[in-house]
């Protein structure tokens, strides 16, 4: 078909065949007046064409650059490697004309380059011969090493800052042959512990047989963090940059007094749910009550409850007033006389629990407001003296589950002994190491029964006793619900006991888990403690000083008091 004239104020552009306007910025860019630009000319379709390489009744495709060719339907420049326009020409009937050779063959395709054989260099046939050659491998101990600081960050080894990989500078360190020492790690497919035999029986009935904790249907609000996938969100985004100082902390606004104060938790989680940051505002619910003591002239302890005036709370006038609220702050339980681990005095009769006395309305003040995960201040003392120095806990009241869950950062009175497993090529690729918590042993014991070994911690109290007595009180004041002590919650190691600094900082642990958990509503108590002591020491202890850092800095910002 012959081509035909382009319209009034058009010309046809040489270099693709196309009708374009004739001041076209593109005739501009490929014309050269100096130059003369060849015109390309398209052969009309015919039965026959006057050429000595065409077949007869075939139809030709003119070249037009490197295995470009002109689409005679489209009158434009194309390769030819694209395989719809390759069915569709020689469908068509069409033929190359690109050589003096010889038409193509009708059968015609592009294909890639055969595969190089394989040579055995090692061979001595080969060592010899010259025409062989043997690619070597770059120098390891000749690469810069970088270091991983970020999504598509490395350090630069010159000045020590954060830059880009695609940045000049970050382009300028890889120029040259490097490796990556401490890439990140991908989500883990495999199970966080190494599954336990199910040949192997369970432990016997005992004071500390774990009991299975209620499961419920998984909550959508944590999807969001969960960045890595592996059904667990940590608490990276309330971690500072720099580690707290502890006691070098100045008190700041009139929220934050000091790094170990009782209430720091609890004001915490407060000014978390006023600012709605986070999910936790959306489950999490804080008891608003204080704890007011009193003690009969019997010597008995007893609470009562507050009384309201101008949206305040107050602890009702009378004559056996003790000490009032022990941390002046809400949601707090008291321990009174708590016995010590390991101690000759086995009688623990004085020790006292001291619970508002409607817990129960508060609870379901919570539930009303539809929150379901209730966090307490659970503050053990030695004596009677509220202003000695305490020991911090947690409780969480779970409405959904119906269950108590008490935890303690130094754990339980025993726990499993776990050995850690560690990868050899981690070590020397990355050099680092990365571990998973091995299996428990179990031992024959005198009846001969198999046995799960556990180790005894030094944990400051006695928590078989404090949880028997608990579990007591919790069956009186909340006969529906279940309560799961230190043993259920924290099989493993304490991570107090594990990482601690400035003499304590137990406080700050419980902190930690509070978050944890509402984090992690649909988790086991115990998942949550064991992923809390992942790491070796050093790496815990900065974990919990940038997380305190995290919370000074929080409460300090609080223009308004919070108490």
């Amino acid at each position: 078909m012959p081509i035909s004239s382009c319209i009034r104020g058009k010309i046809r552009n040489p270099a693709t065949g196309r009708c374009v306007y004739k001041d076209s910025p593109v005739l501009k860019k490929q014309i050269n007046p100096f130059k003369k630009v060849p015109t390309i000319k398209v052969v009309p379709s015919s039965p026959m064409v006057p050429n000595n390489y065409t077949v007869p009744g075939r139809q030709v495709l003119v070249k037009c650059g490197v295995n470009m060719y002109i689409n005679p339907k489209t009158k434009r420049c194309v390769q030819l490697k694209n395989k719809d326009i390759q069915k569709y020409l020689f469908k068509k009937g069409y033929q190359l004309l690109s050589s003096p050779l010889g038409p193509a063959p009708d059968n015609f395709k592009l294909t890639k380059p055969a595969p190089v054989p394989k040579v055995q260099i090692n061979n001595p046939k080969n060592v010899k011969d010259k025409d062989i050659k043997v690619l070597v491998p770059p120098n390891l101990q000749q690469t810069v090493k970088l270091i991983y600081c970020g999504p598509g960050k490395v350090i630069n080894p010159v000045t020590g800052r954060c830059v880009l990989l695609s940045s000049p500078l970050g382009k300028k360190l890889t120029s040259v042959p490097y490796v990556i020492i401490n890439p990140p790690s991908k989500p883990q497919k495999t199970p966080f512990f190494i599954p336990v035999d199910p040949k192997i029986p369970k432990p016997q009935k005992g004071p500390y047989q774990q009991k299975p904790f209620p499961k419920t249907k998984p909550e959508p609000i944590k999807t969001a963090l969960d960045t890595d996938g592996d059904n667990y969100v940590s608490v990276k985004e309330y971690l500072d940059a720099v580690e707290s100082l502890g006691p070098q902390e100045k008190s700041q606004g009139l929220n934050f007094g000091f790094y170990n104060q009782r209430d720091m938790g609890i004001l915490f989680l407060l000014t978390l749910i006023k600012n709605f940051k986070g999910p936790i505002h959306k489950i999490g619910c804080i008891p608003l009550f204080h704890l007011c003591v009193y003690k009969s002239p019997k010597g008995t302890f007893y609470t009562m409850e507050n009384i309201k005036k101008m949206n305040r709370l107050y602890c009702p006038p009378n004559s056996d007033y003790y000490i009032g609220n022990s941390t002046n702050t809400y949601a707090s339980i008291t321990v009174l006389n708590a016995p010590k681990n390991n101690s000759d005095n086995s009688n623990n009769s004085n020790m006292s629990i001291l619970i508002p006395p409607n817990l129960d309305q508060l609870l379901q003040q919570c539930e009303k407001d539809n929150k379901y995960m209730i966090v307490c201040d659970l503050t053990l003392l030695l004596s009677e003296d509220f202003m000695e120095t305490s020991h911090s806990n947690v409780l969480v009241f779970d409405t959904r589950r119906k269950t108590v869950e008490r935890f303690d950062p130094h754990g339980g009175n025993e726990y499993a002994d776990v050995k850690l497993a560690y990868d050899s090529e981690s070590i020397k690729q990355f050099e680092r190491k990365d571990f998973m918590y091995g299996k428990n042993k179990y031992s024959k014991n005198k009846f001969g029964n198999d046995k799960l070994n556990k180790k005894k911690s030094n944990v400051l109290f006695d928590q078989f006793k404090i949880d028997r007595a608990l579990s007591d009180r919790f069956k009186k004041e909340l006969p529906n619900y279940t309560y799961y002590g230190t043993n259920d919650t924290t099989p493993y190691l304490g991570p107090q006991v594990k990482a601690d600094e400035y003499a304590g900082l137990c406080v700050t642990w419980s902190c930690m888990y509070m978050v944890l958990r509402l984090l992690n509503p649909d988790l086991e108590p115990a998942d949550i403690t064991i992923k809390m002591i992942d790491g070796t020491p050093k790496e815990l202890r900065n974990r919990i000083l940038r997380f305190q850092k995290f919370i000074i800095r929080t409460l300090s910002k609080e223009k308004e008091s919070i108490k």
